[in-house]
Order: structure tokens, then sequence, then C-alpha cells
């Protein structure tokens, strides 16, 4: 699981295949159902393989948080094993490139462990209707490889809707 990887094209080669709706609504897709696949099934890592090392990620405070991948793997390990299972659903694709991509979806879990300073408790059951603006771009491996990742994500319009 991880980063699509793409071989290295020429440019001419790589401008024909931004401007094919059909290949990048496929690359935007395989994307999409692999950060899906890593959030409903909890891979931290997998999750993880998708953002760069310096990854942007701004709140729905829109605060700015400069995050290294260590502290979003914390971040992101101890989410995971607190809201557990997260669903997607009626998930909504945006994009006109494959590096500025919007997806609206809804977000369902139950929190397992405790989170008083969010006011959650174990056993409630949460809806959640989200929007991330994600900056995707392309980098290098160590292997040479030129992989997708986010290096900045926005993320608007958080609400819950409890589910009582």
């Amino acid at each position: 699981m991880g980063s699509m990887e793409i071989p290295l094209l020429n440019t001419e080669g790589y401008l024909s295949a931004i401007n094919s709706y059909n290949t990048l609504h496929a690359l935007i897709q395989e994307r999409h159902d692999g950060l899906k696949k890593a959030i409903t099934t909890g891979d931290v890592e997998g999750f993880l393989s998708y953002y760069s090392d310096d990854i942007r990620f701004c709140d729905w405070t829109h605060n700015l948080y400069l995050i290294g991948k260590t502290q979003l793997r914390t971040f992101f390990s101890d989410i995971f094993a607190k809201l557990a299972p997260i669903t997607i659903h009626d998930a909504t694709l945006n994009c006109t490139s494959p590096d500025f991509v919007t997806w609206e979806f809804e977000k369902r879990f139950t929190v397992v462990g405790p989170m008083p300073h969010l006011g959650r408790e174990p056993g409630q059951k949460i809806k959640k209707r989200a929007c991330l603006v994600q900056h995707w771009r392309l980098e290098r491996t160590a292997e040479g490889k030129l992989v997708w990742r986010i290096w900045k994500e926005n993320d608007y319009g958080q609400r819950d809707q409890r589910d009582e």
C-alpha cells in the first residue's frame, strides 16, 4: 500500500497525461481509494505514505501547522486507536489537475478511547461532514521513483452530527 508510483515521463508525455480526463480521473480515484482504505482499516503507515515529509496541515480553525511525519504518525495512531472503526460515506472528488483536489465526504466512527479534551466519551457515535482541500506534488523516492504525495492539506467545515 502506498502512494501511486508514476514512471518518469518526458514533459510532453506528462502534459499529455494531464490533459486526458480519463487518466486524471483514474489517478485521483486511485489515490482516493488508497487513502480511504488506509483510513477505514486503521493503517497508519499506509495513510502516512500519501503525505510529504514536510506536510503543511491547516485544520478547520485555519491554524497552519508544519508537521513532520513523526508528529503526524503519533497524532493519527492516537486518532485511529480512539475512533474506530472509521468509515467514509458519500465521497465526492473534484479536480481540474492532479495537484489540486477537493474531497467532500461524511465520516462515521464510534469513540473507543476517552477524549475528554474534545468532549467525546467512549461508545459515542459521531458523524462528521468534511471538506478537504489537498495540494499534491510529485516527489522522488530514495529509489528514484516519482510518487504523488500531499504536501498541503486544508481541513474545512467539519461539524459533528452526533447520533442519538
